[in-house]
């Protein structure tokens, strides 16, 4: 038998273990517990306020660039 006919083998099983490892129940990472991967993090809570934007200048004024969109949902644009 020619060693050559069975160089197929080594892909084969390199594939099986990387399907083994990526099916496993903790994902191939050694850690079971996804609460023990958990980070703190900060909450700040916030208030929804009303506000007006406005903007205030003098002298000549002309856009750039102008935009136009039609609304595909219910509103305005």
């Amino acid at each position: 038998m020619n060693w050559r006919q069975l160089l197929f083998i080594p892909p084969i099983l390199v594939g099986v273990a990387i399907f083994y490892m990526m099916t496993r129940p903790d994902g191939g990472t050694g850690t079971g517990d996804p609460s023990a991967t958990a980070v703190a993090v900060r909450v700040a809570e916030l208030q929804r306020q009303n506000f007006i934007a406005t903007a205030v200048g003098f002298g000549r004024v002309e856009a750039t660039q102008t935009w136009a969109a039609i609304s595909q949902v219910d509103g305005r644009v």
